[in-house]
């Protein structure tokens, strides 16, 4: 980062304190405008009183001067009389009767303004002012005194001449002191008057000067911080648009010259002196493709300053290579017809993000382990080869590898191995897979443990399960990682072309279909390979309305047991009865449990149902204990599921079933095929938890399993069926026969009872008790039947039955369960 950007917070954490630089401004030169406006008011205001001032002061001075000049009006008027005594006095009179009346309207008018005339600071011209007035007064008086006698003098038509003479000398004589005295007052009122006027202006002056200092303050106080401001925002903005890496430019559209600043010319590699300033040599480094773009954005702009002139620009760099650039641009300056004279703008430089998009995306559309394409990628793929097959083009073949027991490796051997084999396996397949007519193949992982494989060129479904299950045996070879030698076992699906009717997403789970169908039938001999058919698509839906269905069954209690009678075929066996359970479909009628009991475990839906099979039957046991007395069974069996048998609580859920009906735990026979008794330590613990439990252990369809005869004591069983594969050939073969009667043997030696399955001829019942089997289940007997049915057959056999006949064991058994009130607790 460079150095200036390290004082950007700092500065900005100020500038936090204070007003936006523009706003003080703003209020600076309000202030300004305020102080001159402030001051022409103020100077009108001190003018206006001023200007009134003066012309009192001029009337005054008139006034003054008009007091002069009567008083020597006065004098001529005197004279005139001592010239001419006998001359004209009714003009003389009326003469000095109007200077008289003008004197006497002037000496108030004249003693009024005098009187306001009280705004002197000097007190020296103040008391000359008001001596001069005083002179003035008592030689005015003087003088109308004496021309008020000389009007009466006048008026005395017979009056004595020499008198009106004396009276006119008199008169003359009080003129002239009078108009002296009047001139005095004139020339000190007019020095007192031009002192207050002096001292008005100087107060003006001083409010001019307080008014200009105070915007000197202002200027100074806040103007010159303000210009600093405005120039460390300059500066800030400066540091800001190099630190964001900004590019700026400026466009004289009067001269056509262009410069931009030198991160724009960083940005695209240009020395200066590589690039003339002009706007034709930076319009030539846009690429031909983006030039209409730019040029419609700044025509828009240039019409209506509203629209931004803004757009994507792949800009030459001086190497030859592109860099794109997000171009953005005002104009600042327009002339008075409005055409733009100046613009602006600033250029980011986008390719460091355009570079990260397409690593994104790339990573998007890739697995982060194997470097293979991801499940997004391979679904566009497939979307378009479909695309292209249906407009004609080459087939193509789709192969869904599942890697078996891949969880089991990394519980094991550690995530580390798994990884490395999920590697391993990526690169052995891109390896195996030689390149065919059209496009490459393509690998890619789309799961945990699910790759895929697509191959273009011919869609025979024969050549892809053959390749399928090369692959299956090349990769399924021992090879050593991480210190281990590993074997993987991979379950194929293959889909073609010819088969698919819908788009990529149908295809990937038609394969993913396959595969998971080929894993089932490893079981029973497969090679883990198989070619997707509609059929298995069909039945998968199948599987999905029936656990739809189950779910249903459950609430709403469809389903329900039907009990097959266990009967004894020798001595000292009791009559027992095995509990199997049935469904009753609203619609589908009643359904076989080969059909449902599979969806059942899938869908984990056995638990819920093994439960209800052990409590109902329970129940039922009970109830028959109470009506049928005697003549009822002595021993219900029950099956358990594989998922029963690895639940952690089903010995606390038998031990609950039991004393919820107050069962006897040794009437109770809980029925376990050989692959689960031998699944692994912690079945066989779980069996013998049941079994001290006090319940019975029965191992089912014995023979077909991975037990032999010579483990058989190993195992924690009371009782062994012989399956009826066995019972159905022992009549005509040998080997069959042979092998039961071992088992009977075996079985009798190590304390444990036997049951034939599923004898449906009296042959088979004769041969069973020939060799010595303890009782038997088929047809024959009694085929399974509901609770009432049951209860008919039992009343049946024992009208059937003399009491003599009934096996000992049974009133043992009575008793026993008479004796037992509490189960016994684990």
């Amino acid at each position: 980062m460079p150095e200036n950007a390290a004082l950007l917070p700092s500065c900005l954490a100020d500038d936090r304190q204070i007003a936006s630089p523009h706003r003080r401004v703003r209020v600076t030169l309000w202030a300004m405008l305020g102080s001159v406006a402030a001051l022409a008011t103020g100077l009108y205001l001190a003018w206006q009183p001023l200007e009134q001032q003066r012309r009192n002061d001029a009337e005054l001075l008139q006034l003054v001067r008009d007091e002069a000049r009567l008083a020597e009006q006065v004098g001529r008027i005197a004279l005139g009389c001592l010239l001419d005594c006998a001359g004209d006095r009714v003009a003389l009179v009326q003469a000095l009767e109007a200077v008289q009346g003008r004197s006497q309207q002037h000496a108030l008018d004249l003693i009024e303004q005098l009187r306001l005339q009280d705004g002197v600071a000097d007190a020296a011209l103040k008391e000359r002012l008001i001596a001069a007035v005083d002179a003035w007064q008592a030689r005015r008086e003087r003088l109308w005194y004496q021309a008020e006698i000389l009007h009466q003098r006048i008026d005395d038509a017979a009056g004595d001449p020499l008198r009106l003479r004396s009276v006119a000398r008199a008169a003359q004589a009080a003129a002239e002191p009078a108009a002296a005295a009047a001139d005095t007052l004139a020339q000190r009122a007019q020095a007192v008057l031009e002192a207050r006027r002096t001292q008005a202006l100087r107060q003006m002056q001083h409010s001019a000067v307080a008014l200009l200092l105070l915007l000197v303050l202002l200027a100074v106080v806040v103007g010159e911080p303000t210009v600093r401001m405005v120039r460390r925002q300059y500066r800030l903005l400066g540091h800001a648009v190099d630190t964001a890496g900004l590019g700026t430019w400026v466009w004289d559209m009067r001269s056509g010259r262009m410069r931009g600043n030198d991160r724009l010319l960083e940005m695209l590699g240009w020395p200066l002196d590589e690039i003339a300033p002009t706007v034709d040599a930076w319009s030539a480094l846009v690429h031909p493709d983006d030039q209409r773009r730019w040029q419609a954005a700044l025509r828009a702009h240039l019409q209506d300053a509203s629209a931004p002139c803004r757009a994507e620009l792949r800009v030459r760099r001086s190497d030859g290579g592109w860099s794109v650039i997000d171009s953005c641009g005002a104009v600042l300056e327009r002339d008075a017809q409005g055409r733009a004279l100046m613009m602006s703008g600033i250029n980011i430089d986008l390719s460091a993000e355009r570079r990260l998009q397409e690593a994104l995306a790339l990573a998007a559309r890739t697995d982060s382990l194997t470097g293979l394409p991801n499940r997004a990628a391979l679904f566009d793929r497939v979307q378009r080869v479909i695309e292209a097959r249906r407009a004609g083009g080459a087939g193509w073949s789709l192969l869904h590898l599942d890697i078996d027991r891949l969880k089991q490796i990394n519980d094991t051997l550690g995530h580390r191995v798994g990884d490395l084999l999920l590697c391993t396996l990526a690169q052995r397949l891109s390896q195996l897979l030689a390149p065919t007519e059209g496009e490459p193949p393509l690998v890619g992982r789309i799961g945990g443990d699910e790759f895929v494989v697509l191959l273009s060129g011919p869609d025979d479904a024969t050549s892809a399960l053959a390749l399928a299950q090369r692959l299956a045996r090349q990769l399924g070879a021992p090879s050593r990682l991480g210190g281990h030698w590993l074997s993987l076992r991979l379950n194929i699906g293959v889909v073609t072309s010819a088969q698919v009717e819908g788009d990529a997403e149908a295809v990937l789970r038609d394969a993913d279909t396959a595969s998971q169908e080929a894993k089932r039938l490893v079981a029973s001999g497969g090679d883990g390979c198989l070619l997707f058919d509609p059929a298995l698509q069909a039945r998968l839906s199948e599987r999905a309305l029936l656990e739809h269905g189950l779910r249903d069954a459950l609430r709403e209690q469809q389903l329900f047991l039907v009990y097959q009678p266990v009967v004894p075929l020798r001595d000292g066996a009791t009559l027992g009865v095995e509990a199997l359970l049935r469904w009753r479909h609203p619609q589908r009628g009643l359904v076989p449990p080969l059909q449902f009991i599979g969806v059942a475990e899938r869908c984990g839906l056995i638990l819920e149902i093994g439960e209800f099979v052990l409590r109902t039957a329970c129940k039922a046991f009970m109830a028959w204990q109470r009506s049928c007395g005697p003549d009822a069974p002595r021993r219900m069996a029950v099956n358990l599921s594989p998922a029963q048998l690895q639940a952690p609580d089903i010995v606390d859920q038998v031990r609950r079933a039991l004393a919820d009906v107050g069962m006897p735990a040794a009437a109770l026979q809980l029925e376990v095929t050989e692959s689960m008794a031998v699944r692994g330590d912690e079945a066989m613990q779980r069996l013998r938890a049941l079994k001290d439990l006090g319940v019975l252990i029965a191992l089912d369809d014995f023979g077909t399993g991975y037990s032999s005869l010579a483990c058989l004591h190993q195992l924690p069983v009371d009782t062994v069926k012989v399956d009826r594969s066995f019972v159905m050939h022992a009549e005509a073969s040998e080997y069959h026969r042979v092998l039961i009667e071992a088992t009977v043997r075996v079985a009798r030696t190590l304390g444990m009872t036997t049951v034939a399955e599923g004898i449906e001829g009296h042959g088979e019942d004769a041969l069973m008790r020939e060799l010595g089997c303890d009782r038997g289940q088929g047809y024959l007997y009694a085929r399974p039947l509901p609770d009432a049915e049951l209860l008919a057959w039992l009343q049946a056999r024992a009208a059937a039955t003399p009491a003599a006949a009934l096996p000992p064991p049974a009133a043992a058994v009575s008793a026993a369960m008479s004796a037992v009130t509490v189960p016994r607790q684990a």
